[in-house]
Parts: C-alpha cells; sequence; structure tokens
C-alpha cells in the first residue's frame, strides 16, 4: 500500500518532535510500505534541512511527480460521488 508522507510528519521526525507523527512514518517504514512524497513536501523541506535527499533515501521516502492529490478547500467532506481516492 503507498502511504503518503505530508511535510508535517517529516518535521516531526527531523524536530524531534511530536512522536506520534515519528512513530507512524517507523512503523511504516518497518511494515515495509511504499512511502511517498510529493515534489511540494521535498520543496518545502529544503530550505529548512540542508541533508534531506539522504535523510529522505534513509527512511525510505521517495518523491513522486505524477501523484495524484485532491485538495478540499472547505471543511465539507468530499461528495460520495468520488470514488476514487487518493493520499
Amino acid at each position: 500500500m503507498k502511504i503518503c508522507v505530508d511535510t508535517v510528519v517529516l518535521i516531526d521526525v527531523l524536530k524531534d518532535e511530536f512522536v506520534f507523527g515519528q512513530e507512524k512514518l517507523y512503523s511504516a517504514i518497518v511494515a515495509k510500505e511504499t512511502l511517498i512524497a510529493t515534489p511540494v513536501v521535498y520543496a518545502e523541506l529544503m530550505p529548512q534541512f540542508s541533508g534531506i535527499t539522504s535523510f529522505l533515501k534513509e527512511h525510505h521516502v521517495r518523491i513522486d511527480r505524477f501523484l495524484k492529490i485532491y485538495f478540499w478547500l472547505s471543511s465539507e467532506k468530499p461528495k460520495k460521488e468520488t470514488s476514487e481516492k487518493s493520499c
């Protein structure tokens, strides 16, 4: 299964904050899940962490530039007609 890793989770690990995010990431690594992130996540982390490329490799997170992501800009839940689920 593909698991999308958000910037916030990676920052929790990099800054050693919020154990919940760290545990989720490391549990997924141990379970050999496919961890992916978008180029936006990579771009958000680059200015803050100089070794981000090696960090992502060490933590088995790959950048997927073709990842489909749907953003809901309102607080409403997505309509049920949307059968395809994505990260």
